[in-house]
């Protein structure tokens, strides 16, 4: 973008005077004309870049303002309007992580500012970082206790984590002051539904399908919940529909941002992954760092169970769900030449990558102070060669739950929605996945020289204490009691992951064996399980 000379102030001035006309006379469409002309022109202002980019942002183009708001960044770093445009452009255009400072910036200038926390914590929800985003919310009403969008939201994060009491306090607040709020109701509903009020729960949801107000994410998990009503209420026909339904409006949704894409998908990249390593041997790296213990599997296997029983341990520090491999896998997963090139990384180099998975976990706030560091990565299972060469003397923890409940559990529940997940909004595309992802794991315990235990979910919930016991064992630690109160330190954490209601309520086994009572609608997908059935020692019936 050129910079307007000194010959170029007296159009400038021009320009914003004809700005400030428009904004008199309150004509919007006015002033973004004007910006647009003075963009054209070459005229860089703070106020004129600001509104320029405003106009793409309205019209969904936040790629396109992007640059135009670190322009006015340049030309006006304090100024908060301007940064907080650029941290929810950045948002927009996944960096959310980055949109952070820009808002801890703009806080610099404003510090009482209820819509700058508000956004932030609205970053921080994209990250999946529950907890901070609670905690920004909690700033917003601390500065406007009737800001009802904190009010909702809070509502919402207390119901997730099977907080009753919060949930309904903040729902009341927010609806006394917006009758018409649905956020609320949603929270509402996810306590009558984690508390088996299934009629209650009901009442709340059936209103809300039939608002044409609702925005597609929200509709979904109202389709979402009324699925688990129809399922407490073992009517399982309906309940399918409804989950399929929630799908549906999903796809419809994203389908503009993920169907058209051109990148590699999941599946490509597993069949990419298997083809090489079936003749390729996987290279183990010599390095003697301190190494994370890897806890994976499968999205829905239990990972989340393990992690907060391994999380009561006084010795075990756990990290739920975020990418410290980011660097890694961009420069040797995604390349098609970055396997080879990893095969040759030399000893220095790999260190490099490894102290900056460090770096990552520190940023994500964690300490790194206890014994054993349990890296909690459902999806990392096709990342394990990375995990070879990096830190050779890693352990990985594998949980393993009976195929059929795994890819029932996914498509009966919401993840934060990703090009991967685009692609897992049906249940055959979810099998598929299951499968080629078993397989190449199956792949690497045969090729990679890492320290593998399997862990079975339904042996954990059968018989803790023994079970994790045995992990104990594996990881070089004692049993402690405190491993089995994971229920109590789920309600005072925010995890990002769609099960933590259950696990706040305590140890249970009522969703094991839950795919027989779909078993028609899994019908078509059944075959493609069953090898994994059989191997890893599920009946058939």
């Amino acid at each position: 973008m050129a910079s307007t000379s000194t010959s170029g102030s007296a159009l400038e001035q021009q320009y914003l005077r004809a700005l400030s006309s428009a904004v008199q006379s309150r004509d919007i469409e006015r002033g973004f004309a004007i910006a647009e002309e003075a963009l054209a022109a070459g005229v860089e202002h703070p106020r004129l870049l600001g509104l320029a980019a405003q106009r793409r942002l309205r019209s969904g183009d936040a790629e396109g303002a992007y640059p135009i708001l670190v322009r006015a960044r340049e030309l006006d770093g304090r100024n908060p309007d301007i940064l907080n445009d650029l941290g929810l452009c950045m948002m927009q255009t996944g960096r959310a992580r980055e949109a952070l400072s820009v808002f801890d910036a703009a806080l610099r200038q404003m510090p009482g500012s209820a819509k700058l926390f508000f956004n932030k914590a609205l970053a921080y929800e994209l990250l999946g970082e529950l907890d901070s985003e609670r905690r920004a919310l909690e700033r917003v009403i601390a500065i406007d206790s009737n800001h009802v969008p904190a009010l909702n939201l809070l509502a919402l994060l207390a119901a997730d984590r099977n907080d009753a009491k919060m949930a309904q306090e903040y729902a009341d607040r927010a609806l006394a002051l917006s009758s018409n709020e649905f956020l609320p109701r949603l929270a509402l509903a996810t306590v009558e539904v984690g508390a088996r009020n299934f009629a209650a729960a009901r009442r709340y949801l059936e209103p809300l399908l039939n608002s044409p107000a609702l925005d597609p994410e929200n509709r979904s998990q109202v389709q979402t919940l009324m699925g688990d009503v129809l399922d407490g209420q073992r009517d399982y026909a309906q309940a399918f529909r409804a989950y399929t339904a929630a799908k549906e409006t999903l796809r419809t949704h994203y389908a503009r941002a993920f169907a058209t894409r051109t990148e590699e998908t999941m599946r490509d990249r597993l069949s990419r992954l298997h083809g090489h390593f079936s003749k390729n041997a996987c290279h183990t790296g010599r390095t003697e760092a301190r190494a994370p213990v890897v806890l994976t599997g499968f999205l829905r296997s239990g990972t989340t169970f393990l992690g907060q029983i391994l999380a009561g341990h006084s010795d075990v520090e756990v990290m739920h769900e975020r990418d410290c491999l980011l660097d890694a896998t961009d420069d040797f997963i995604v390349p098609p030449d970055g396997l080879d090139r990893l095969a040759t990384l030399k000893d220095a180099e790999a260190k490099s990558y490894a102290e900056r998975y460090w770096k990552r976990a520190r940023q994500y706030g964690q300490e790194l102070r206890r014994d054993v560091f349990v890296d909690k990565a459902p999806t990392m299972a096709p990342l394990l060669p990375l995990i070879a060469k990096l830190f050779p003397n890693a352990k990985v923890l594998f949980v393993i739950r009976d195929p059929r409940d795994v890819v029932l559990s996914c498509f009966r529940r919401r993840f934060a929605m990703s090009a991967e997940k685009f692609d897992m909004l049906t249940l055959a595309d979810i099998a598929a996945t299951y499968a080629a992802t078993m397989e190449l794991a199956d792949l690497y315990r045969s090729k990679l020289d890492l320290n593998v235990l399997e862990v079975r979910y339904e042996n954990l919930t059968a018989d803790l204490e023994t079970e994790a016991g045995k992990v104990c064992v594996f990881l070089g630690l004692e049993w402690q009691p405190a491993m089995a109160d994971f229920g109590a330190r789920v309600k005072t954490s925010n995890i990002d992951t769609p099960n933590v209601a259950q696990l706040a309520r305590g140890l249970s086994r009522e969703s094991e064996g839950h795919w027989r009572h779909y078993q028609k609608e899994l019908m078509p997908i059944l075959p493609v399980l069953a090898p994994w059935c059989v191997r890893f020692g599920y009946p058939e019936n």
